[in-house]
């Protein structure tokens, strides 16, 4: 059916993809700063559901004006898996951050004063 809306429920199977580059910093002779972005993309694994209103099924985008109001007034709505076992993968999260280094070649772990 084209232009169908369907429900998913996520399964907590994620995959996490980080991609590292690196960005010019002010620098002089090869002497500066160094500096890193990190772009981070996640996608979780959605199962598709079937959603059910007092032990009948029905579908989102033709639900009743009747039902409508039920589900605005807190009727409970059980959602169940779909006999199809459909999946997808969507996009949960996309991000980055910088790290910047002020001068490359100094490890902050080493110089600890105590």
């Amino acid at each position: 059916m084209a232009g169908s809306m369907e429900n998913y429920a996520g399964t907590g199977v994620f995959i996490i993809v980080e991609r590292l580059y690196n960005r010019d910093a002010p620098n002089w002779h090869g002497v500066g700063a160094s500096m890193v972005q990190i772009h981070k993309m996640v996608y979780q694994l959605y199962h598709k559901q079937d959603v059910y209103l007092e032990g009948q099924k029905i579908e989102p985008d033709s639900a009743t004006v009747w039902q409508r109001l039920k589900i605005l007034f807190g009727v409970d709505l059980v959602q169940k898996n779909a006999a199809d076992n459909s999946t997808c993968f969507s996009l949960d999260y996309a991000g980055s951050r910088f790290v910047t280094t002020p001068f490359s070649g100094i490890d902050s772990k080493k110089s600890r004063l105590f």
